[in-house]
C-alpha cells in the first residue's frame, strides 16, 4: 500500500492540484470504500451522493492548499491542514482527513509540523 501511496507523496509540500495526483490503484481502491460505505449506509438519491462525493474532494483539494484560516471557529479545519501537511512532509502515515489509518498502522507522524 505504501509504494501505492508514494505516487502521491511525491510532492512534499503539496498545493490543491496535487490532491487529484494518485496511483490508479489508490483512486479505485478509493472509489470501492465509498461505495462499500454506500452499501452499508443503503440506498442514496444521486443528489446526496453528489454532494458527499464533492464535499469529500473539496476537503481533500483543502487540506493539499496548505491553508491556515486565522479564526477559533476554524479549529477542525486547520487541525486537519496541520495532519495533511505532515502526512506530507514526515511521510510514511496514510491519515488526512481522519487518524483512523494511523491508529490502524501505527504510521502517525512523530513530531508535530512547524508553521
Amino acid at each position: 500500500m505504501l509504494r501505492i501511496h508514494w505516487v502521491h507523496h511525491r510532492t512534499r509540500h503539496p498545493t490543491a492540484v496535487d490532491a487529484l495526483y494518485l496511483h490508479p490503484l489508490e483512486m479505485a481502491a478509493g472509489i470501492a470504500v465509498q461505495l462499500g460505505c454506500v452499501a452499508v449506509v443503503g440506498p442514496l438519491r444521486l443528489g446526496a451522493f453528489v454532494a458527499a462525493s464533492l464535499m469529500h474532494a473539496l476537503i481533500n483539494v483543502l487540506d493539499h492548499a496548505n491553508l491556515r484560516v486565522p479564526s477559533r471557529l476554524a479549529w477542525l479545519f486547520n487541525h486537519w491542514s496541520d495532519r495533511h501537511d505532515a502526512h506530507h512532509s514526515l511521510g510514511g502515515n496514510y491519515g488526512s482527513i481522519t487518524p483512523l489509518w494511523d491508529w490502524l498502522f501505527a504510521t502517525g507522524p512523530k513530531t508535530p509540523p512547524s508553521r
